[in-house]
C-alpha cells in the first residue's frame, strides 16, 4: 500500500488504524470555539481511490516503518542484498 497526504479543504477524519479523530487537509480553517485560524494535522490515505482508509500521521509512520517490502537501498543493491555502486 502506498500512502499519500490528504490535501484540500479541512475535514474531520477518523483513523482506520487507531480510531483517533482529528482534522486533516491542507487548507487552514477557522475554529468555531475560539475564532482563530488553525492549520489541520497531516493525515494520509491509500493511493488507490477505491480504498477509503484514512490514517493519522503516527499510524502512517508505523505502517511505513513496519513494511518489510520497503528497502532504503533498493536502487543500489541486487536481489541478494549485495550492495552495488551506480555507474558514473
Amino acid at each position: 500500500m502506498k500512502l499519500i497526504q490528504i490535501e484540500g479543504t479541512a475535514s474531520t477524519l477518523k483513523c482506520t488504524g487507531c480510531g483517533v479523530e482529528g482534522i486533516g487537509g491542507t487548507e487552514p480553517y477557522t475554529s468555531a470555539a475560539t475564532g482563530e485560524t488553525r492549520t489541520p494535522d497531516v493525515w494520509y490515505q491509500d493511493e488507490d481511490p477505491l480504498n477509503f482508509a484514512e490514517y493519522c500521521g503516527a499510524c502512517a509512520a508505523n505502517m511505513v516503518y513496519e513494511d518489510p517490502t520497503r528497502s532504503v537501498n533498493q536502487f543500489y543493491s541486487d536481489t541478494s542484498g549485495t550492495e552495488i555502486l551506480p555507474e558514473l
